[in-house]
């Protein structure tokens, strides 16, 4: 894994500087602004417990489309993940923290080979599942849903 990512963080090095769309499936911790980083897609190979310090390693890339896979039984965890860091952008936002990130897609991958195929939409979506993972899911649509309603007041209230 470590070795992975030295890589990952060699290749980003050398070619960061004309990247527009980019697909990870090892940690980057240390890398480079991207300045043209326009998408950024996360494998479901990627190490789930690196997600939220690469996210943030790259977070004064413009991405604007984040996509992220993760197989079904990881849903719960990614979802913990993924509010942890949509309430950093939130706070951090003033500080060029993906500031022009609008969309967040969540694809799961089944386990079953007869559905491999990702599920994914735009904006936090999953295919109904049993349990613990479904219910992460909804509660990520409900914080997204909050978060882009207290931005459009936040907006309101400054054109005032």
């Amino acid at each position: 894994a470590d070795h992975n990512r030295t890589y990952a963080e060699c290749i980003l090095a050398h070619t960061g500087r004309s990247l527009q769309h980019l697909t990870l499936g090892s940690p980057a911790i240390d890398v480079p602004t991207l300045k043209h980083l326009g998408t950024l897609r996360v494998a479901s190979v990627f190490p789930l417990e690196h997600l939220y310090d690469t996210l943030c390693a790259l977070a004064a890339a413009p991405v604007a489309d984040l996509a992220i896979e993760c197989h079904e039984d990881d849903a719960e965890d990614m979802c913990d993940v993924l509010e942890d860091f949509l309430s950093q952008c939130v706070e951090r936002h003033g500080e060029g923290f993906f500031t022009r990130l609008l969309d967040v897609s969540l694809c799961t991958l089944s386990d079953e080979p007869a559905h491999a195929v990702p599920a994914c939409a735009s904006k936090i979506h999953h295919t109904p599942s049993a349990g613990g993972a479904a219910a992460a899911i909804q509660r990520m649509q409900d914080f997204v849903r909050d978060i882009r309603s207290n931005q459009k007041n936040a907006t309101m209230q400054a054109s005032r």
